[in-house]
């Protein structure tokens, strides 16, 4: 698991999502996420806004990066 990051992720897009090396860096990213309006319009309109901090790594196969874990 050396490859493996923490990443603010915001409504599962761990590819999109800004990889950082400690789980508190990822928890400042959330924060902000939290707070961006484009994040806001969608909660109020329906389509997601879920940010979850989770531990990702590179998938052996395809190098996209995924969720590590549960």
């Amino acid at each position: 698991m050396s490859g493996a990051r923490w990443a603010a992720v915001l409504d599962g897009d761990c590819e999109g999502a800004d990889r950082r090396r400690t789980r508190a860096e990822a928890e400042a990213d959330a924060m902000w996420l939290r707070r961006h309006p484009a994040r806001l319009d969608r909660v109020t309109h329906g389509h997601g806004g879920v940010v979850r901090v989770v531990r990702v790594e590179p998938c052996e196969w395809t190098g996209e990066w995924v969720e590590v874990g549960s």
